[in-house]
């Protein structure tokens, strides 16, 4: 009886329990489909269900329960009644401050931006496509506190510098390493020496490899800035870490295609001016600029074109004269004269309108178990330069999928071939227009009429040949047409070869694994490769021997990594993030290049066999390997301090074997300040944050520094090889240099996130610097390789994000980033009486890191001056140069940064990106020459060539001056002084603007087609 009265009692219970009951259910979607892994629960209590792969959930719920909280990350929380629903469903609504908050740290491990104790910032993939760059570092120019980038803007396919917080090491390289989808990836900058001459010169750029990245192919970028961040990454990570990721298939079920197009314009802006005043010659005086000659008993004038330069005769329209053009070769006469003017047609003519097309298709793919994205980029860019163009392919795949519930595979990956003819040569070479144009030019010349650059006969027109051929009587046989000093521009345009190709992949596999709830194992193999050849020729008939070489260059880089993750809440305040793992990276180089010698015996025939000489060949391989541990932990307490410990231990095969293993740990702490009890309520204060970090990173030495080895001499001896020994001795003890860094930041936002900030200070000291220091010959080698030296790199960095309005349709926001720099050289080495490092050097001024000044400090040359601080002048009125270079300022900026707006109203979108640098100073070789030829307009002011000029100044008996000196003479007497050349690198610059319009998807109607914008943009403005 006992057991049915139970019995009995539990079905009673039972049916009064479901009675109470009721069962929901519904769909959880964004605006690009299904949200699975949304928290379902009913308000004020722990009952719910998560939405699966399709954004369903079902489950019972109370009676009496009122609303149903709906959480995901990166969304806004929804809470919708129940009332008499059973079907619930919902449309959440992307958060915009939340989206940030989860962020890529190193290694690829998604952290929640609170728990973060170092400083990194995030750039949207949309702003840097938008830029419409073709190399992705110049898209980060002004968006990035701390990060300054130096590139050829105007150069196809040129490179960019990056650096993050200054440099760390003396010479070594300073750039940070760049990492997409989890793979390291090669950023070598390579340029050729074929037509070298003077400082600097005659090499052509080739761009730096991170310049393959396609930007319509990423998703994001996080920046890492310092030691603590990117301790991870161990020696590659020394000088921080740009971490991309590439872009993936939405959530969507289904197929979907992405087409986007555009097509920018650009044209030279901020060209040197030339005076317009006096055309080319040798001598300011009017009448001996010109050579007289006689045709058919009538006498005329012509220029000294063998002097290049621009010190001839001031303009006359009434003179008429012989120009360069006039001689008619073919016909063995001259042709008409033409009034002494000036042109025109000045070099700005030379430039045509560059144009870059770049296309790109996308399709991607989902379903419940995986996804998959891939797409094609054509791009093709016709230069500004005259027969010059690159063309890019790029192939990019994404891809995942769940082979079970714990099982996940991934690949991703992108093929790029880059094809490239007539770039521009740099520096002062006769391969480099440029050269003429800025620093030794004769300004009458028309440069419409420059373009006929060929006799009939193929030989080479120029406007400068090495003079007349006048005889005994004064008649003018001709002229020389070999020239002087500087090949017809458009001759060297239309004949110097230049090509050049690099076909390359980068990619990896990701096979992850989870164990048990919180606990995967990691396993990925990346790959990074590529193969560069170049040709470049010098035809014969220029000033420069003819010449061809071929230049052959590989790369490889694997890696194989392995990683233990653990993610676990012990409690409702306490939570873990770990890591432990491994890492093996191979690398290896080859250079072969094959040039002629003696020029070549065929004209315009590029091939090795034509060279008149036994070829030159050079081949070199290079190998390096690190193997890695490494391991991190992240504890969290009460969602208010998060404490993050990492380690990191790297053997490299380039340091001596007693050295060959270093570590480097870090340590910081977030404090999220804003949880607090007294702050919770708080209606002003929406999130504070204080973080504090310490972090160590180090830097191995470049392959083959250990022993002395023999190189080879070429040319050859006869048919033998020559080798010698190196003049840099080796050093067998060399230690890996290390940088120690301290920071310290406060993050805050206000007014229900409408006002932010986020302000960092850091120190950092690098020290057991590696470089070359002097060394007696009796030793058999002029230098050798040793650590010493520090430097110490400090500054704050502020980041400011606001939205003044949101009213109704129209919104602004707004975005400031601001970074100072201090780099300073605290020591040498004493010891071995290395007082200075000479980095760069010109004919006025040279690039030094020396001890007690900023790293990179420019010295030259000034005028004497007395107390008063007047320029003393002689009695020649020339001024007094100091016998001594001296200190002319740092060419690293003071500080630097950008400020960029966006309007919204409706579907319109205004922007304007201005960015701006303080400080640093600039030595300028162009301005340097352009004076001394008299082509600068301070050479031609007033009647300064007449009368002479007056030199502002006292002389060495303090009375002022008043002796006039020649401007010729005067420029060709101050050339090396580099103090008049020296400028402030202050800049404010508008550096974008762009006007865009998504298309509202009504328009479409049934048209498969929806997201679809429209844009215009301006870019170095």
């Amino acid at each position: 009886m006992k057991k049915l009265l139970l019995m009995l009692s539990f079905f009673l219970i039972a049916s009064y329990s479901w009675a109470q009951e009721k069962t929901v259910s519904g769909k959880v979607t964004d605006e690009e489909g299904p949200l699975p892994g949304v928290n379902v629960i009913v308000k004020g209590t722990t009952i719910g269900a998560t939405t699966d792969l399709d954004g369903n959930f079902k489950f019972s719920v109370p009676s009496n329960a009122e609303t149903l909280v709906f959480t995901y990350i990166g969304y806004t929380k929804a809470e919708i009644a129940i009332g008499s629903k059973t079907v619930i469903d919902v449309t959440m609504e992307p958060d915009i401050q939340q989206l940030g908050e989860v962020v890529v740290t190193a290694l690829g491990v998604s952290r929640e931006k609170r728990s973060i104790g170092y400083s990194t910032q995030s750039v949207e993939g949309e702003t840097l496509a938008e830029t419409r760059e073709t190399n992705i570092i110049n898209a980060l120019q002004g968006t990035v506190a701390g990060v300054q980038i130096q590139g050829t803007q105007g150069a196809m396919g040129g490179s960019s510098r990056i650096t993050i917080r200054g440099a760390n090491s003396f010479l070594g390289e300073n750039q940070p390493l760049f990492v997409v989808d989890g793979m390291p990836i090669n950023n070598d900058n390579y340029s050729s020496d074929a037509q070298q001459r003077g400082f600097g010169g005659g090499a052509y750029d080739y761009g730096n490899a991170a310049s393959d990245i396609n930007p319509n192919d990423i998703e994001s970028m996080q920046v890492l800035k310092g030691a603590a961040a990117t301790a991870l990454y161990g020696t590659r990570g020394a000088n921080g870490v740009i971490l991309i990721t590439t872009k993936t298939a939405s959530r969507k079920k289904g197929i979907g295609v992405s087409v986007s197009s555009s097509a920018t314009f650009e044209n030279p802006l901020a060209l040197m001016e030339h005076q317009q005043r006096y055309g080319g010659g040798a001598t300011t005086n009017s009448a001996s600029g010109f050579v007289e000659f006689e045709e058919d008993g009538v006498n005329f004038l012509g220029p000294i074109y063998s002097k290049d330069g621009a010190w001839g005769p001031k303009y006359d329209p009434n003179v008429n004269v012989r120009h360069w053009d006039s001689w008619d070769r073919d016909a063995a006469n001259y042709g008409e004269t033409r009034p002494w003017v000036a042109p025109e047609n000045q070099y700005e003519e030379f430039f045509e309108t560059g144009v870059t097309l770049t296309n790109t298709v996308a399709v991607s793919g989902a379903n419940d178990a995986g996804n998959f994205r891939l797409s094609y980029t054509d791009l093709d860019q016709k230069g500004m330069m005259p027969n010059s163009n690159l063309g890019r392919n790029t192939i990019n795949f994404n891809s995942a999928y769940n082979l079970s519930d714990k099982l996940n595979v991934s690949a991703t990956g992108s093929l790029i071939q880059q094809d490239a003819s007539g770039r521009n040569a740099t520096g002062y070479a006769n391969a480099n227009p440029m050269q003429g144009f800025y620093q030794w030019w004769q300004t009458q010349i028309d440069f419409d009429r420059l373009q006929n650059d060929q006799f009939s006969d193929g030989r080479q027109q120029t406007w400068n040949p090495i003079g007349p051929q006048i005889d005994g009587a004064g008649q003018l046989l001709g002229f020389n047409e070999r020239p002087r000093f500087f090949d017809n521009p458009y001759w060297v345009r239309n004949n110097y070869l230049q090509e050049d190709t690099r076909d390359r992949f980068f990619g990896n596999f990701n096979v992850n694994y989870e164990i048990i709830e919180g606990l995967s194992v990691n396993l990925k193999a990346m790959r990074d490769g590529f193969t560069f050849r170049s040709r470049e020729a010098v035809p014969q008939g220029g000033i420069n021997q003819s010449s061809y070489n071929e230049v052959t260059r590989t790369f490889s880089e694997t890696n194989l990594e392995a990683k233990v993750l653990y993610n676990t809440k012990f409690n409702e305040n306490i939570s873990l993030n770990a890591m432990v793992g491994g890492n093996l990276m191979s690398q290896g180089r080859t250079f072969n290049r094959i040039a002629t010698v003696g020029g070549l015996v065929l004209p315009e025939f590029y091939n090795i066999s034509n060279s008149a000489g036994a070829p030159q060949i050079n081949t070199n391989f290079e190998n390096r390997e690190i193997n890695s541990v490494f391991a991190t932990a992240s504890l969290g307490f009460f969602y208010t301090l998060y404490v993050d410990l990492a380690f990191r231990g790297d053997w490299s095969s380039t340091l001596p074997e007693a050295e060959k293993f270093y570590t480097y740990p870090s340590v910081s702490t977030s404090f999220v300040f804003s949880e607090l009890d007294a702050l919770a309520d708080n209606s002003i204060i929406s999130f504070g944050k204080l973080r504090v970090g310490y972090g160590e990173a180090a830097n191995d030495a470049s392959p083959y520094r250990l022993r002395n080895v023999y190189s080879n001499v070429v040319p050859n001896f006869g048919a033998f090889p020559r080798y010698t020994v190196p003049n840099a001795r080796n050093n067998p003890n060399l230690r890996p240099e290390t940088t120690k860094e301290f920071e310290l930041g406060l993050e805050m936002n206000f007014l229900n996130n409408r006002v932010g900030f986020d302000v960092s200070y850091y120190d950092r000291t690098t020290f057991d610097q590696i470089f070359n220091v002097p060394s007696s010959a009796a030793t058999g080698f002029t230098s050798k390789i040793v650590n010493a030296g520090a430097m110490r790199n400090h500054g704050f960095e502020v980041m400011l994000n606001a939205t003044p309005i949101q009213s109704g349709d129209f919104r602004w926001d707004m975005n400031v980033n601001f970074a100072t720099f201090n780099n300073e050289v605290i020591e040498l080495n004493d010891a071995e009486g290395v007082e200075t490092i000479i980095a760069g050097t010109t004919w006025a001024a040279d690039v030094r890191v020396e001890k007690g000044f900023p790293y990179m400090s420019l010295f030259g040359q000034t005028f004497q001056t007395d107390d008063n601080g007047n320029t003393i002048v002689g009695a020649n009125g020339i001024p007094l140069a100091n016998p001594d270079r001296e200190f002319l300022g740092s060419t690293i900026a003071d500080f630097a940064g950008g400020f960029r707006n966006t309007f919204t109203y409706k579907n319109f979108s205004v922007g304007a990106l201005i960015d701006f640098q303080g400080g640093g100073v600039i030595h300028s070789t162009s301005l340097q020459w352009s004076k001394y030829s008299g082509m600068d307009p301070e050479t031609a002011i007033g009647n300064i060539r007449e009368e002479g000029m007056i030199v502002p100044g006292v002389t060495e008996t303090g009375e002022a001056n008043t002796v006039a000196v020649d401007p010729q003479t005067y420029y060709q007497t101050i050339w090396s002084v580099a103090g008049p050349n020296v400028y402030d690198a202050s800049f404010v610059k508008l550096r974008e603007v762009t006007v865009g319009y998504n298309i509202p998807n009504s328009v479409f109607g049934n048209m498969p087609i929806r997201d679809a914008r429209i844009s215009f943009l301006g870019r170095n403005l």
